[in-house]
């Protein structure tokens, strides 16, 4: 399930994890969504074991920009020629 309520099946190409939503800076975090990822809702008690099977990361807002959007931001930014999609990350 996404963090907006929809259910989707995973795919190996694309990347998932979750941000805690008691981090108060996890709605502004979860909109920032490069091609290729997906941001799942916090897992339930039930959830949670699959998500860990299924290798989704569970991290703070200060985890997500670390480990998911920093390393991503020059190829953010070489793909879009114009700025507007890269203008949220910078």
């Amino acid at each position: 399930k996404t963090a907006a309520g929809e259910f989707v099946s995973l795919s190996e190409d694309t990347m998932y994890c979750c941000v805690d939503p008691a981090d108060t800076r996890s709605n502004s975090v979860s909109k920032l969504m490069p091609h290729g990822m997906v941001v799942l809702a916090w897992p339930t008690q039930h959830v949670k074991p699959i998500y860990e099977y299924c290798k989704i990361q569970l991290c703070s807002s200060e985890d997500f920009m670390e480990a998911w959007i920093v390393p991503r931001l020059p190829s953010i930014c070489l793909e879009d020629e114009n700025g507007i999609l890269s203008e949220p990350f910078l």
